[in-house]
């Protein structure tokens, strides 16, 4: 399942419209900018609206991404300003 679908099928099964959900967003984004998204249009979701979506559909980010979860955060372990580790791929 593809970011997209998910928050899409996440969407539907809390019973937002496209439009609804734009509208719990701060800054509010468009039904289109939604339909984008949900359609795989877009590949950068700014990270204020995919945290804000992942405590409106009571999800981790992580998983909101389709990522897999890297397991626990060790107990001392702060997030910084609502981010979320993102495994990486390759050489850095």
């Amino acid at each position: 399942m593809t970011m997209g679908e998910y928050i899409k099928k996440l969407r539907t099964d809390h019973g937002y419209t496209q439009e609804e959900l734009g509208q719990l967003l701060n800054p509010k984004v468009n039904r289109a900018a939604i339909n984008k998204w949900e359609g795989g249009r877009v590949a950068n979701i700014k990270r204020s609206h995919i945290a804000q979506m992942a405590k409106i559909f009571d999800v981790d980010p992580v998983k909101l991404m389709c990522f897999e979860s890297i397991g626990p955060r060790p107990s001392n372990a702060q997030p910084l300003n609502d981010s979320c580790r993102i495994p990486l791929v390759g050489r850095v």
